[in-house]
């Protein structure tokens, strides 16, 4: 599965619409003030996050990029902890307690952390995107990949998936 690409020579089959989620540890003082916009507001207000620490992605990353238009948009600064190369060791320094991170809603789903960060979701423009199958138009599709593709379809069919904040 890759995202939508404006790739002309790849044909691309939308599957899902996968949003972009705040992992935030739970029991922090990030998690109380997003527990409270999500009771009042029904939505995430990130400027009421400024002074928390985040764990960004390199540059480079679509959750980088997202997390940088959020920022800019909203005029905050919030403290940046670390920044990395790996999603998975962002959305587990969140789990631990280290500070928000942003991850997709599959990757949030799928995930087998011990210590799981709460997941708030992002009701922002372009905090989301469209994930699908590309394969080239013109090359021939085995059986084997034909099969994949049928599974992924599959799979995917009981999208979008929930997540929830755990209660205390």
């Amino acid at each position: 599965m890759i995202a939508q690409t404006d790739c002309s020579h790849l044909a691309f089959e939308p599957l899902i619409q996968e949003k972009v989620l705040l992992a935030v540890p739970p029991s922090s003082p990030a998690d109380g003030i997003c527990r409270t916009c999500m009771e009042q507001n029904h939505s995430i207000d990130i400027r009421m996050l400024k002074d928390q620490p985040f764990i960004l992605l390199k540059h480079g990353f679509r959750l980088r990029r997202i997390a940088q238009q959020l920022f800019e948009d909203n005029r905050i600064s919030p403290p940046v902890l670390t920044k990395t190369a790996n999603v998975e060791l962002s959305h587990k320094l969140s789990g631990a307690g280290y500070g928000i991170s942003f991850v997709g809603e599959i990757a949030a789903t799928l995930s087998d952390l011990t210590m799981k960060p709460n997941y708030y979701p992002l009701d922002y423009d372009n905090c989301s995107w469209t994930l699908g199958i590309a394969c080239h138009p013109d090359k021939y599709i085995t059986k084997a990949m034909s099969a994949f593709f049928d599974v992924t379809r599959r799979q995917l069919s009981a999208f979008p998936f929930t997540i929830r904040a755990e209660t205390d």
